[in-house]
Parts: structure tokens; C-alpha cells; sequence
């Protein structure tokens, strides 16, 4: 896994862009232990979203990996480039 750039995000979370055998992948990494559970709800609702709500023009990423470092939640999904769902509305 080769880091390749931060990202913006709105929750004060670390979000991060990495390449791995030619595609790419972002990791969320929480805050801070405290915002751990949050950090997983936001997982589980997006695993949701992808599952029941998305459709061929308002996507949602796939979670590969879910794990900890530093006691730090994190999940990895797939990198979708577009627009967010704030701008498309």
C-alpha cells in the first residue's frame, strides 16, 4: 500500500488516498478513541446506503477492511471519483 494523498472531509477524521496494485483506496481514520463508535455507525450507515439506496447515478463506496491502529478506528473503502451528494442536490 503506497500513501498517495490527504483528503477533505467534513468530520475532522483523517481521511487518506492510497494506491494498492494499481487502484485506489481511502482509509478513514477517527479522531480520537472517543469518536471510535461514531466512526463505526458512519460504516455500518454507509454499508446500508450502498446495499439498499444507491442507484447507477448516486453511488456509495464498498468497505474492504475495517481494523484499529493506535486504538484508532478505521475503515478502508473504494475510491469513487465525483461529486459529493451535497453538491449533486
Amino acid at each position: 500500500m503506497r500513501f498517495i494523498k490527504d483528503l477533505k472531509g467534513f468530520s475532522g477524521c483523517k481521511v487518506k488516498l492510497y494506491s494498492v496494485n494499481g487502484d485506489y483506496l481511502v482509509r478513514k481514520i477517527s479522531k480520537s478513541v472517543d469518536y471510535n463508535e461514531r466512526l463505526q455507525k458512519q460504516m455500518l450507515k454507509q454499508k446500508y446506503f450502498l446495499e439498499y439506496l444507491a442507484t447507477d447515478k448516486i453511488l456509495a463506496q464498498k468497505i474492504f477492511n475495517t481494523s484499529s491502529i493506535n486504538k484508532l478506528y478505521f475503515f478502508e473503502m473504494e475510491y469513487i471519483q465525483g461529486i459529493n451528494l451535497i453538491e449533486y442536490i
